[in-house]
């Protein structure tokens, strides 16, 4: 799940970052409608605002401007999911630094630390 909610913020910045690359090696051409660059950034920037905006208003039109982007939203929620398991992973650091102690302790090496 965690997963999820990290491409669903990454994938549309790299895929725009993407695009722009493209469109600064085209140069002005880039943003005419000569070549599909410029209605593909603009998909992709719309892309980043649609799928929380839809996701708080349902079937409801929404105006743009109350929504947060699903940046934030997918970012916080990973940051959620990341402080639940900080307990655990508090453990799991606490029993390699006794492993390490006693492995210390066995070997007669002093940590210099």
């Amino acid at each position: 799940m965690k997963e999820i909610g990290i491409a669903k913020f990454v994938v549309p910045q790299m895929a725009l970052q993407v695009v722009d690359r493209a469109i600064q090696s085209y140069g002005a051409e880039g943003l005419s409608q000569d070549t599909p660059l410029a209605n593909i950034a603009a998909g992709l920037r719309t892309l980043r605002f649609a799928d929380v905006c839809t996701s708080l208003s349902g079937r409801k039109a929404i105006f743009l401007t109350s929504c947060q982007g699903p940046d934030e939203v997918h970012i916080q929620q990973i940051g959620k999911t990341e402080l639940k398991r900080s307990p655990l992973l508090k453990k799991k650091t606490e029993d390699v630094k006794r492993k390490e102690q006693a492995l210390y302790k066995k070997s007669g090496i002093k940590a210099h630390l």
